[in-house]
């Protein structure tokens, strides 16, 4: 039995501020085995480099591939359109994902340092002062 590629995209609108480094994902399904590859949106192939780092994981059954593209040290001209392609005998099919700007995380007022005493009642920091944040768990009972 013969399959043209199939592909999925779990994030097709992926954020990430200037500096960051960013994965992007593709599953394919596809038998014979495709050939896999990741494209800009003005066709060029992109290589394994110091800027991209490409990796496809073969998953169980065999015909299944996870695609990654890491970006590394995102820059204003890393922005864009990205092509995820799988090709075997049976056909070829694509997928993109927008690569856009978006700010980096911040802490919330309250917990920034600051030299004034704070109006919540949580004692101020000082500059050279570490913050712990609390970890909480959620646990839903859906029965």
């Amino acid at each position: 039995m013969t399959v043209p590629p199939m592909l999925w995209i779990p994030h097709q609108l992926v954020g990430v501020p200037l500096g960051y480094n960013v994965t992007l994902e593709c599953y394919t399904e596809a038998h014979p085995t495709s050939l896999h590859y990741w494209t800009r949106d003005s066709g060029q192939m992109l290589h394994d480099s110091g800027k991209y780092k490409a990796v496809s994981i073969q998953g169980v059954p065999s015909y299944k591939v996870q695609m990654k593209l890491t970006i590394v040290d995102v820059s204003h001209t890393d922005y864009g359109v990205y092509k995820c392609v799988a090709k075997n005998s049976r056909g070829e099919t694509d997928g993109t994902i927008r690569l856009y700007t978006s700010h980096p995380p911040t802490l919330a007022p309250e917990l920034q340092s600051t030299e004034n005493p704070s109006p919540s009642g949580i004692p101020a920091l000082g500059k050279t002062d570490n913050i712990v944040l609390p970890a909480f768990i959620i646990i839903y009972d859906i029965r």
